[in-house]
């Protein structure tokens, strides 16, 4: 139901914003106007995820968690971004990676695609919890992922983002 209503808000607010261009503040140095041109419909194509098991980690596809946890779901990360917009509106599923406890080993969360892709995650850390999250992409088409990371009091999150895709892919995050 958070999946559904995320891609409903956003394809609205996508559709009042069109695809960004220079005369947008953000995009002033990215030319993405080729980009604007191609089949960005998301494929139906299974996206690859592997995550080592560790304790105080569980990461869940957004219909496995409970309500308060999914309604959470899009509240970061705000469509009055067009690329932001375009993943909500286009993402096929989401995942949520809950750390209750620090953690000695990066949480890595790998993504391997071979289409036009949107991937959603969302990640909650507990209070006090240190921890490492590492998104690493790979493929060899159009990938959008979109992130939004909520810390309790006292959480620290290193963040760091690896793309290793072809040179005929495009990704936008």
């Amino acid at each position: 139901m958070a999946l559904a209503h995320l891609n409903l808000q956003a394809a609205e607010q996508f559709e009042t914003l069109g695809w960004p261009n220079r005369r947008v503040e953000q995009y002033k140095y990215s030319d993405l106007t080729a980009m604007g041109k191609a089949d960005l419909a998301a494929s139906q194509v299974v996206v690859t995820l592997s995550v080592p098991e560790q304790e105080g980690l569980l990461v869940s596809k957004i219909d496995q968690v409970d309500a308060a946890v999914a309604g959470l779901l899009g509240t970061v990360l705000p469509l009055n971004d067009a690329l932001a917009a375009l993943n909500g509106s286009q993402a096929q599923d989401a995942f949520v990676v809950q750390i209750t406890q620090s953690l000695a080993e990066p949480v890595e969360l790998r993504f391997t695609a071979a289409a036009t892709t949107y991937p959603r995650i969302l990640v909650l850390v507990g209070e006090g919890v240190e921890a490492s999250l590492v998104e690493s992409y790979e493929g060899t088409g159009i990938c959008a992922p979109a992130v939004e990371v909520i810390l309790d009091a006292g959480a620290k999150l290193n963040h760091l983002r690896a793309q290793t895709c072809s040179d005929e892919a495009t990704h936008l995050s």
